[in-house]
């Protein structure tokens, strides 16, 4: 019997992972999904993973499973339809305020895996509504579902919450974050991302930032007092947010969008968790970035590998026992063109076994987590013993809900090797250099004419499984 997780969900299908042991010694997530039907009928259904022969279901209504009962509803599935093995019965009558207690086995060979949970019952759904092990806010949906359909046809603020704050971790970028519609706005159905530059007036201006959205507003990142070498960050941008909003976990989602052109600037479309459940430093509890293209036309590095806007890196990123781990594809354009140039739909689908992105369904980047997780990737393994990953799932950290996150960066400590070169010229800033902010701005002369058109963003949509 394993540990399984078991997550309640204010609505009427419970999602928990065990690791079943295949028969070739793998672990595989499973998840389990309950539903009450509409007027009556019960459905308990386990996804499929390689190795399964056969599951067994066992179910109360409203009584605790002991080891002596079978439970009322009882049953065996021998195979599995559509990608789920699949009890239902219309025997049973359901009503709001039920409580479903269930026992399920799932044998694989000679090795099996017993999962107990319990579900409130707190809406019905239609038969009709396929199971899905997408989650919502932290309720359920039916398969193929559109459950986000946003076209910006009005900067919809009960969706979207701005970023207001000067930057901090992980990206450490060189810019204050706002809401003003300066450096974001929507005109003509597409979401603009504009970055704006400090005047000399407003470099070593004491600033408290209004509305600030960092968890204190006494900390560096809302009220800072410059002086000297010391300035603000000398440029403007904006983050945009559905944290607080709008989060999933599993599921499609597809961006269309265009990068910002302009040398030291990066567009972004990410994927953020809703909370730190494995921890709150930078990626510990995870991240997705489905977008990261800088917006100089031509960076070179040392060895002559090209960074600039034909490229773009879509990765996950993980940090346990003190070092991070990237997991990125490079996806150039062929030479010529530009993310900044045109639209292009940025694509991500996420199931309970992988992750999976792509750029106008070309450039393929999956990430599967090894058998035991991703704390058992050659990076990691060796040296990780002791994580809150090992309490997760075989997804873990990618099996929480994660909001979505648009912003457009401005340089940044993380960003670039301080040996490129753009355009014949040196990066104008040193990471180590406690003066960057003041040397990034003093040499604008020569990347402010290059700021010719923002990140645009056409549509953002998200489907369940």
């Amino acid at each position: 019997m394993c540990g399984a997780q078991c997550v309640a969900f204010a609505a009427v299908l419970i999602v928990c992972w065990c690791n079943v042991v295949s028969a070739h010694g793998n672990k595989s997530p499973v998840t389990i999904i309950v539903q009450a039907l509409n007027p009556s009928g019960l459905r308990i259904a386990v996804t499929d993973t390689p190795g399964i022969d056969v599951v067994v279901i066992n179910a109360n209504i409203n009584a605790p499973i002991v080891e002596s009962d079978a439970g009322k509803i009882t049953g065996s599935v021998v195979e599995s339809q559509n990608g789920l093995w699949m009890l239902e019965t219309k025997d049973v009558a359901l009503k709001e305020g039920d409580v479903v207690f269930y026992s399920v086995y799932v044998a694989c060979g000679q090795q099996g895996d017993r999962m107990k949970g319990q579900q409130p019952i707190l809406n019905l759904v239609e038969p009709s509504c396929r199971p899905s092990p997408t989650t919502v806010n932290g309720r359920t949906v039916c398969g193929g579902e559109l459950v986000l359909e946003e076209n910006f046809d009005t900067l919809n603020k009960s969706l979207w919450k701005h970023t207001i704050q000067f930057s901090d971790e992980p990206d450490r970028d060189f810019c204050t974050y706002t809401d003003s519609e300066e450096n974001s706005f929507v005109k003509n159905g597409v979401l603009h991302l504009k970055a704006t530059i400090l005047g000399a007036n407003d470099l070593l201006k004491p600033t408290k930032l209004r509305s600030c959205t960092w968890k204190r507003p006494d900390s560096k990142y809302c009220d800072r007092h410059p002086q000297g070498w010391d300035i603000l960050p000398p440029t403007r941008s904006a983050q945009l947010t559905t944290r607080g909003t709008f989060s999933f976990r599993f599921g499609r989602i597809d961006i269309r969008a265009k990068t910002a052109a302009g040398d030291w600037l990066m567009s972004k479309l990410v994927l953020d968790p809703k909370a730190s459940a494995y921890g709150s430093i930078p990626f510990e509890s995870g991240r997705m970035e489905m977008l990261r293209s800088r917006g100089n036309p031509d960076v070179l590095e040392p060895s002559g590998w090209q960074l600039g806007a034909r490229l773009n890196d879509p990765q996950a990123d993980i940090r346990a026992c003190d070092r991070n781990l990237w997991l990125y594809k490079n996806c150039p354009l062929n030479y010529g063109k530009l993310y900044s140039e045109e639209m292009r739909v940025f694509s991500l689908v996420w199931t309970p076994e992988s992750i999976t992105m792509t750029i106008d369904g070309e450039c393929e980047h999956i990430i599967r987590p090894p058998a035991g997780g991703f704390l058992k990737h050659d990076r990691l393994r060796d040296e990780c013993y002791d994580s809150l990953l090992e309490r997760g799932t075989h997804m873990a950290p990618f099996d929480k809900e994660f909001y979505i996150y648009i912003g457009l960066l401005v340089a940044g400590f993380n960003n670039y090797l301080n040996e490129v070169i753009s355009k014949g010229n040196p990066k104008p800033w040193n990471d180590r250099d406690p003066r960057a902010w003041l040397k990034f701005w003093q040499q604008r002369h020569l990347w402010e004419p290059t700021w010719i058109s923002d990140m645009e963003v056409d549509y953002v949509k998200v489907w369940a499984l």
